[in-house]
């Protein structure tokens, strides 16, 4: 049978074609898969070409597509296309092998191997050369993925900088494992978590057969076989977009199997944890999906879930997408309570419920409790547990408050609650967190509430507890493939902290796993945002503490830039001078986001001044972007973004950290619990930047700057 695949740097030289040229390319494409031993297609021996399975094939007068087709064998493979003379020139130095150890296919330049385009940092000359990976052998280096020609080259890796230099010119694979050693990492470790499995679970390789090769989910990284599964329309419509086509092994683990229960993915900022629930969606309804059955993914916030919705289709068909339901979670849990219990639903806004909350407070209040202990109290005690009576929030577990209360203080404290629950009932408002309750009660109780066979939850680490029981009674009791839900503490920008297993979820054991590596910011940027948690504890989802060993980025690139001014009219300035700057650099202005923690400052500060300065801008909103302006927005709106370049402003005293009464709270765990949520919001927004982060503030500089 034949084999057809596709390299990633077929996609990436595609996009570079000039549109003219694309008609032309797509009509190649179509007919090469089809029938890619068509002698119509005209392939041709390069005659300089190191490795001489490598063909040029006709596309146009103009452009020449270069294929891996062997002489012998069934096995055809799209590498790139360009301009006649250049696609020559590009194949002329490359090489396709399978790695005998670790059984992924290779595509390597052979200028690389032969004159790798680096300049190692010499040592000190007071000292004898000691390479960064001298503990290890030639061989253990070659186990690791590094093809052997490019092993003297890795032996002269001393610093950091020099390890960043090759990264780039190394397989995938290998890569990985260097970083991953650089890291701390075991070479055992290092292997396992490129390759998703240990090295002696490879098995025998075949490096004259490349379409096994294909098949290992190591060469997924780059290579993509084009089955019946493949949309390579859809690939051709963005080829830019990586994460429809390619994953690594690690996330092709995760997608492609079945389990037995409730399954956990942990994974830092950029590690593509909503790239694997998208496709773990598309396979479930693929592979895993009862013939009558539905699948939900939800996620916290409204924007994100349209965003999946939008990406999700471009991964299924139209009659796919049908068996789908995409919809936030505070959505879901309104349309249950109206829809499926035919009850009534006023949502209570913050003003709402800062008038509950004071004319409770002011009618039952004690002097000792301030309001931000009520609202603390009433959130992660008696939401969190679901508590409905005085004698169950009287014998309830106070994990995690600052403030001691005996039983005799809490039957004090309670009737603040009654009241604020009779001033919203009073009024016809429900708080988002007794929607939710109702939802769950209403699904428990009502066999006629649309269940699902399949959920994937996106953000778990925002979901409060009632959400969690919401979607464990939609799931219905464990069985295969019921929860798959993907989140990071890290990220955790709402709420507090909740058990998966207090809620009924138990994925303890082997379904609950971690991705390690960062695929969207460099590895500066990185490293600044986890600085800003420093000396931070956080949570795994469950009962554990998160484990952040090993997560690294394979990019390198500048410093984040911080630049603290004395007045806001500098700041202002200087963010109109870089953005001009920029763009005549040839930055594209939709490449660049500016956001700064509230809407005032998004609007009063910053949208009216760079517009003042002849600055397009667009301030994100819920529907998609209609220019190609410069984007502001708010930190909490690009959660789940990205862009180029990033520009946080207005981080100073007052703004970032924000002053909230819960940071201004006399309950120390209040206050403490404030702090680190803005320090993980700022987190989240450095890390949407890929390539460029700046920061900056005025007036007092911030103690997060």
């Amino acid at each position: 049978m034949l084999t057809i695949a596709i390299a990633d740097d077929f996609l990436n030289a595609f996009s570079r074609l000039p549109k003219s040229a694309h008609r032309r390319v797509r009509d190649f494409v179509t007919k090469f898969r089809e029938n890619p031993k068509s002698s119509g297609l005209n392939y041709e021996k390069i005659r300089k070409a190191r490795d001489q399975r490598l063909k040029s094939v006709r596309v146009t007068q103009d452009y020449r597509a270069i294929v891996l087709a062997p002489d012998a064998g069934d096995v055809y493979v799209l590498l790139w296309v360009d301009k006649h003379d250049d696609a020559y020139d590009w194949a002329e130095d490359k090489r396709v092998n399978v790695h005998p150890k670790t059984g992924s296919l290779q595509l390597l330049s052979a200028t690389n191997v032969e004159e790798l385009p680096i300049a190692p940092s010499a040592p000190e000359a007071s000292a004898a050369p000691v390479g960064r990976f001298r503990d290890l052998s030639d061989d253990q280096l070659f186990q690791a993925g590094v093809p052997k020609p490019l092993l003297p080259a890795v032996r002269a890796v001393y610093s950091d900088g020099d390890l960043d230099a090759i990264v780039p010119h190394l397989p995938s694979e290998a890569a990985e494992v260097l970083t991953g050693l650089a890291c701390g990492m075991s070479l055992d470790q290092a292997i396992e978590e490129a390759l998703a499995k240990p090295l002696t679970e490879v098995g025998p390789v075949d490096v004259e057969d490349v379409a096994a090769a294909l098949e290992r989910p190591q060469s997924g990284r780059r290579f993509r076989v084009v089955d019946e599964e493949f949309d390579l329309e859809g690939a051709l419509d963005a080829p830019l977009e990586r994460w429809r086509v390619f994953l690594h092994p690690a996330q092709r683990a995760l997608v492609e199997r079945s389990f037995k229960g409730p399954t956990r993915v942990l994974g830092g900022a950029g590690t593509g944890k909503t790239v694997v629930a998208m496709h773990r969606a598309a396979w479930i309804v693929r592979h895993g999906l009862p013939a009558d059955g539905r699948l939900l993914f939800t996620t916290f916030t409204v924007n994100l879930a349209k965003d999946i919705e939008k990406n999700l289709a471009t991964l299924l068909s139209r009659e796919e997408m049908a068996r789908v339901d995409v919809v936030g979670i505070d959505a879901l849990a309104n349309r249950i309570v109206r829809e499926d219990l035919g009850q009534p639903v006023r949502l209570a806004t913050g003003r709402d419920l800062d008038r509950a909350w004071q004319e409770a407070a002011d009618a039952y209040g004690e002097e000792s409790h301030s309001l931000g202990f009520y609202r603390a109290e009433w959130r992660d005690v008696v939401m969190a547990q679901s508590i409905t009576h005085e004698e169950d929030y009287v014998k309830a577990r106070r994990v995690g408050r600052g403030t001691k209360l005996r039983r005799s203080e809490r039957r004090k404290v309670w009737p603040v609650f009654e009241a604020f629950r009779e001033v919203l009932a009073e009024r016809g408002l429900l708080h988002r967190e007794e929607i939710l309750r109702r939802a769950r009660q209403g699904v428990e109780s009502n066999r006629h509430v649309r269940r699902y066979a399949s959920i994937v939850v996106d953000e778990t680490q925002d979901m409060t507890a009632e959400a969690l029981r919401l979607l464990r009674a939609l799931a219905g009791d464990e069985h295969e493939n019921d929860l798959f839900m993907v989140g990071d503490a890290h990220q955790r920008v709402y709420g507090r902290p909740v058990t998966l297993s207090s809620c009924g979820i138990n994925v303890r054991g082997r379904r609950s796993r971690r991705l390690r590596i960062n695929y969207r910011t460099t590895d500066a940027i990185r490293r600044y945002a986890m600085r800003v948690l420093e000396g931070e504890e956080f949570d795994d989802l469950d009962e554990g503490v998160d484990d952040a060993n090993g997560y690294v980025s394979l990019r390198s690139g500048a410093r984040p830039e911080q630049h603290h001014f004395e007045m806001l009219q500098e700041e202002q300035t200087f963010l109109a001078q870089e953005i001009k700057r920029l763009v005549r650099g040839g930055t594209p202005t939709n490449h660049i986001c500016v956001v700064a923690r509230t809407k005032k400052q998004v609007s009063e500060f910053y949208e009216t001044a760079l517009e003042h300065e002849g600055i397009q801008v667009e301030v994100l909103g819920r529907d998609e972007p209609k220019t190609d302006a410069v984007r502001i927005a708010t930190m909490h709106r690009i959660k789940g973004l990205e862009f180029p370049v990033m520009f946080i402003a207005g981080v100073q005293e007052g703004s970032m950290p924000l002053t909230t009464p819960e940071l201004r709270s006399d309950d120390k765990a209040v206050a403490r619990q404030a702090l680190k949520q803005e320090r993980c919001l700022l987190y989240v927004a450095a890390t949407r930047a890929r390539d460029k982060l700046v920061m900056t503030g005025h007036g007092t500089r911030s103690t997060l700057f």
